[in-house]
C-alpha cells in the first residue's frame, strides 16, 4: 500500500517536472518509506533518477532503507529465539 503513495506521488512530479520537482522532497517526508518493503526501496526508489538529482531526497530513502534494515533485522531475531 505505501508503495503505491510513493509510485502516485511521482506520477503527479513527472507529470509537469519542470514545475513540480521542486516539491518532491517536502512530499516525500510525508511519505512512509520505512513502511515499504525494503526491496521496492533497492529496485524502484534508488536508482529513480528524481531521487537522485537531490541529496534530500536520497537522504530520506537512506533513512527508509537503515530503518526497513534494522526492523527486518530485530523481527527475524525474535522469530529464531
Amino acid at each position: 500500500m505505501f508503495f503505491q503513495v510513493y509510485e502516485a506521488v511521482m506520477r503527479w512530479v513527472r507529470f509537469d517536472e519542470t514545475a513540480r520537482q521542486c516539491f518532491l522532497p517536502k512530499i516525500l517526508e510525508h511519505v512512509r518509506l520505512p513502511l515499504v518493503k525494503p526491496q521496492f526501496l533497492l529496485d524502484v526508489v534508488q536508482p529513480d533518477p528524481l531521487i537522485k538529482v537531490n541529496k534530500v531526497r536520497e537522504l530520506l530513502v537512506m533513512i527508509a532503507t537503515v530503518f526497513n534494515t534494522k526492523w527486518f533485522l530485530t523481527r527475524n531475531q525474535q522469530k529464531v529465539v
